[in-house]
């Protein structure tokens, strides 16, 4: 049974504002025609109808993957995995969806990979709340890298000339990659390792920063990240 409802015969309930109220005596005549010539309206049982009407919202969140990667021995991936849309439009009564901060995919696993992949992947959808999209897509680059270590001694910067800092050890390993057909064999002069004294952890420890110049060189570590601070004056 469709019931079409005039506006002006509906009042809001002073305790709800989601709440609109319809008395029968004022709809009779939409009951009869919503019934047809086939049945006769004789009354309603309750003598109040309450109409609930959600407040209905929006709101943007991002999208989460759960797609879980493994890759090939000597494979990885650059830039990472990437979602488009990366965020999506979630609309659904305000109540429900005033909780929600973010979005999650369906669980995919993609695995030993070493070729770029691309596809979409379904999204987690709570009850009751409807999206702008059902499904993102994803696309992730996959290269085959190259991998090597050096030896690198630890340069101070900022530091008061007085200090006469030093450090223990004064050097680190470095371990770097590249992709295996941009390879080539690095040196000293194509990195930055240093300590920044206004990045003092205390008195005594220090982080080991890092840097390339060589815009190839991805996945940069060292080893050891923290070395003893050692203030001569």
């Amino acid at each position: 049974l469709r019931l079409y409802i005039d506006g002006k015969n509906l009042f809001h309930s002073k305790t709800n504002p989601n709440v609109f109220i319809a008395f029968p005596r004022s709809i009779s005549n939409e009951l009869k025609d919503a019934l047809g010539n086939d049945f006769v309206f004789d009354r309603l049982v309750s003598d109040t109808l309450y109409l609930n009407f959600p407040h209905q919202g929006n709101k943007i969140v991002p999208v989460i993957s759960d797609i879980k990667l493994s890759f090939k021995n000597q494979f990885t991936s650059v830039n990472g995995l990437k979602l488009s849309p990366d965020s999506i439009v979630l609309y659904g009564d305000s109540a429900a969806i005033v909780g929600i901060k973010e979005v999650h995919t369906y669980p995919l696993p993609l695995k030993n990979l070493s070729r770029a992949r691309s596809g979409h992947v379904l999204l987690q959808n709570p009850s009751g709340v409807e999206y702008s999209s059902q499904n993102v897509n994803y696309s992730i680059d996959v290269q085959r890298f190259f991998e090597a270590q050096i030896p690198l001694y630890i340069e101070p910067r900022k530091f008061p000339s007085k200090a006469g800092a030093s450090f223990v050890p004064n050097h680190v390993l470095v371990k770097y990659r590249m992709p295996f057909n941009r390879r080539r064999q690095l040196d000293a002069r194509d990195f930055d390792v240093y300590v920044d004294y206004n990045k003092l952890i205390d008195s005594t420890y220090a982080r080991v920063e890092l840097k390339s110049h060589d815009k190839n060189v991805f996945g940069l570590e060292c080893s050891p990240q923290f070395v003893l601070c050692n203030f001569n004056n």
